[in-house]
């Protein structure tokens, strides 16, 4: 009689046993054949290809930077628009001035918004290699 082995993602009594009382203290993945693995970050650097260099983690550090240089400006631009533009809408209703104070709050928050990012993004430019 022949024995089958489990078939994958099952494993056998023993092998329950053993992973049980063993267990690593470092991230397991997946193998290919059903058994778990270490596999460091350089690895799987090595499986995509890239070599290992400081270049590559600049790269990704100049790819956040420029991400949170967008995600500020839009923060930059967003704020004084809701505040002066839903402050100019507020006075237009009270005092019946509409659409002035509206126009003359997005205006102010074009400007505003304006010299904050130009100021922004030349400090950011000063900062960049």
């Amino acid at each position: 009689m022949s024995t089958i082995p489990p078939s994958q993602g099952q494993a056998s009594d023993k092998q329950e046993a053993v992973s049980d009382k063993h267990a690593p203290a470092t991230p397991l993945r997946q193998g290919f054949e059903g058994q778990a693995s270490y596999q460091s970050p350089e690895a799987d650097l090595a499986k995509s290809g890239l070599p290992a260099t400081p270049q590559n983690s600049q790269k990704n550090s100049n790819l956040l930077q420029g991400i949170g240089l967008v995600w500020e400006l839009g923060w930059i631009i967003a704020v004084p628009v809701l505040i002066l533009g839903f402050g100019g809408a507020y006075l237009d209703k009270k005092w019946g001035t509409a659409p002035w104070l509206l126009l003359a709050g997005f205006a102010i928050a074009f400007i505003l918004s304006l010299a904050a990012a130009i100021h922004r993004v030349k400090e950011y430019l000063k900062t960049a290699p």
